[in-house]
């Protein structure tokens, strides 16, 4: 009996973590790709001209290159913004007494679990 709940438990554990990962990892599409569907939306929503067509595609490729360009710069930034933050906590860190540690820990926890939940409001 005990065998068996511990198997259902580890088959839900499994399945969880299984059912999490594969909801992080969609498929990326290529700057053209997104273009496509923007175009193709307007166009089902406007009933666009074929000259129409034409043109908002062109302005969509244009925007979908640059945008996809902006992201990389700014996922590099916010990379780069995550590395200064974990040097400055370690560089304070180091300063601090093991009670000082201890609140500022429970500070910045405190602060996080804020920004999680105006994320989750968004």
């Amino acid at each position: 009996m005990i065998l068996f709940k511990q198997s259902l438990l580890l088959l839900v554990f499994v399945t969880t973590f299984y059912v999490c990962n594969a909801q992080d990892k969609k498929p990326t599409k290529t700057p053209l790709q997104k273009s496509a569907e923007l175009t193709e939306k307007l166009n089902k929503e406007l009933k666009l001209s074929k000259d129409q067509l034409v043109k908002v595609k062109v302005i969509n490729d244009a925007y979908s290159e640059k945008k996809e360009a902006l992201d990389k710069k700014i996922e590099a930034l916010e990379n780069e913004k995550d590395k200064l933050k974990k040097e400055n906590k370690a560089k304070i860190d180091v300063i601090l007494t093991a009670e000082q540690k201890k609140k500022k820990n429970a500070l910045e926890a405190k602060k996080d679990a804020e920004k999680a939940k105006k994320k989750k409001k968004k």
